[in-house]
């Protein structure tokens, strides 16, 4: 039974070790929020979807194919029956054409900063709630070490109470820093339930999925000043850009709106056969 014995205890002794998760990191984070989350997704999907039409309003409308009968069945008349096969094209004036394409593809410029847009307000959210995780794990570090002294000086109040140097006074005192401290425990837990929450629901996971603790990383240092901070945001802003998308669009939809006053041209083709 001894080596049977010796390999449970060794199983006991390693299984949690192998059972912990690395701690996460905030770019990791970011990366599984970016990656799993829904609206992320659905932007991705929508901006796509203009792409398509938009190489869709550059093509010529769809050709119609029309196959008439005429005077059949033959009635008593000089007239011989017919069958007509027509093929109709409507040709746009030009320039209607490319600027509808134009039109679209603006909109898709803009669904694309709306995308980046978000995905930056998902990494914000993202760091915000890793942030306040970390804050919280410390918090309750130092919860923990002024509880055990807390502890630790209630004994001694007690102890010298018992021996009569000390007033049952500051017993009561230490006791009550004792409890206002379970009191703090019990709200830091509650905080981290909620911040475990915010960080699942960003990831697309079940709200009580647990997660490591986070380790903290030095930020990386920037040399910029805030006037090179300014160009730079006003340059690849995504607010700016999909402003500009929108009035870009708005240009183009009244260019086409000034040639709708130009007539279409049709035109068909067909061939009469006499039966």
């Amino acid at each position: 039974m001894r080596p049977i014995a010796f390999v449970v205890a060794a199983a006991v002794l390693v299984t949690p070790v192998a059972a912990l998760a690395d701690p996460p990191t905030a770019d990791a984070l970011v990366r599984e929020v970016l990656e799993r989350n829904p609206s992320v997704k659905a932007r991705e999907l929508r901006r796509d979807a203009l792409g398509s039409e938009a190489r869709g309003a550059g093509i010529y409308p769809d050709p119609q194919v029309f196959v008439m009968v005429d005077r059949v069945p033959q009635a008593h008349s000089a007239e011989m029956p017919m069958v007509r096969y027509q093929v109709t094209q409507m040709f746009p004036w030009p320039g209607k054409l490319p600027l509808m394409r134009t039109a679209i593809e603006r909109q898709r410029d803009g669904s694309g900063a709306e995308l980046d847009l978000r995905r930056l307000n998902l990494r914000l959210d993202a760091k915000r709630a890793y942030y306040m995780l970390l804050l919280n794990g410390k918090r309750r570090e130092i919860n923990r070490a002024n509880r055990n002294l807390a502890v630790t000086i209630a004994q001694a109040a007690l102890g010298r109470y018992s021996t009569g140097l000390g007033g049952h006074h500051d017993v009561v005192r230490a006791q009550v820093e004792v409890n206002a401290l379970d009191v703090e425990l019990t709200n830091l837990d509650g905080e981290r339930s909620t911040a475990v929450a915010m960080i699942n629901a960003l990831r697309d996971r079940p709200f009580d999925e647990p997660t490591g603790e986070p380790q903290l990383v030095p930020s990386p240092q920037t040399d910029e000043n805030v006037g090179a901070l300014i160009d730079r945001a006003n340059a690849q802003r995504p607010e700016l850009r999909g402003m500009r998308a929108m009035q870009a669009e708005a240009t183009t939809m009244a260019d086409l709106a000034r040639r709708e006053r130009y007539p279409d041209v049709m035109g068909a083709v067909w061939m009469n056969q006499n039966i």
